[in-house]
């Protein structure tokens, strides 16, 4: 028997077991919750894994993002199909053309020619060729800036540069 002062080693093997036991348990149940969250398209060790999941990438999705330069051809080439299906999932949002609408549609008129905006690249000075409907976006021949402009309550004009 150990002394009142000093625990005994079975203690602290006990203590050991149960709090390796309690990761063990967390580790789990977490990787559990994140695989539930992931879907279908994740291969999991009970069930096997079919291409067929993979290959659901619509061309379209792969072309437009090529085409935006938000992905190489080289690089996806170099993908495995599980990872070029969740780069692809997961800029889907973002590569998705939206639907056009005319300014009546959205709520807005073009611009009278007498207030047509005479505006300059704030990062060379080139003249900027801004639409005649909102949004207001131009981009510079010279430097490649892009020039976002907004019309505020009272009147003033805000821009938002972006210098490339």
């Amino acid at each position: 028997m150990a002394p009142a002062g000093k625990p005994d080693s079975f203690e602290y093997l006990g203590i050991a077991l149960f709090m390796l036991g309690g990761a063990w348990g967390l580790i789990k149940w977490v990787g559990h919750t994140i695989r539930g969250q992931l879907g279908p398209g994740v291969n999991r060790a009970d069930e096997p894994f079919l291409p067929a999941h993979v290959d659901n990438i619509p061309p379209a999705l792969v072309k437009d993002a090529i085409a935006r330069g938000l992905v190489t051809s080289a690089q996806l080439a170099g993908m495995t199909p599980m990872e070029r299906q969740f780069v692809l999932a997961a800029m889907k949002d973002k590569v998705a053309t939206p639907r056009a609408i005319n300014a009546a549609e959205f709520g807005m008129a073009s611009m009278p020619a007498s207030d047509i905006l005479n505006l300059h690249c704030p990062v060379c000075g080139e003249p900027l060729e801004l639409p005649a409907f909102a949004p207001f976006v131009g981009h510079c021949k010279r430097c490649g800036a892009k020039t976002i402009v907004r019309q505020e309550e009272g009147g003033r004009y805000v821009l938002n540069v972006a210098p490339r």
